[in-house]
């Protein structure tokens, strides 16, 4: 689907996705830093803006906030790396 992400790309995606940052329901950049420990906030706003451009993220401004949330296709994007992921550990058994 897109195949220029980097692995803090994906990590933030699956955060997105486990925080429940789904459409509407956005979380500002500080709340998703909080569950990285590994990823500084600056990072974090880079990489949001990259996935934005991808597509992957929506950002809105609230309060002088910006929050973000998974797109629709961010969200697909996801599901399909879990239903992967999933596939990959059967294969395992």
């Amino acid at each position: 689907m897109t195949p220029d992400l980097a692995k803090d790309d994906i990590l933030i995606l699956q955060t997105m996705w486990e925080v429940k940052a789904l459409g509407a329901r956005s979380v500002t950049v500080e709340h998703l830093v909080s569950r990285m420990p590994d990823i500084s906030k600056t990072k974090a706003s880079e990489r949001l803006k990259r996935l934005e451009a991808h597509g992957l993220v929506t950002a809105t401004n609230s309060d002088g906030d910006e929050l973000f949330g998974l797109s629709p296709l961010g969200t697909a994007f996801v599901r399909q790396l879990q239903d992967r992921q999933l596939g990959d550990l059967s294969m395992g058994l």
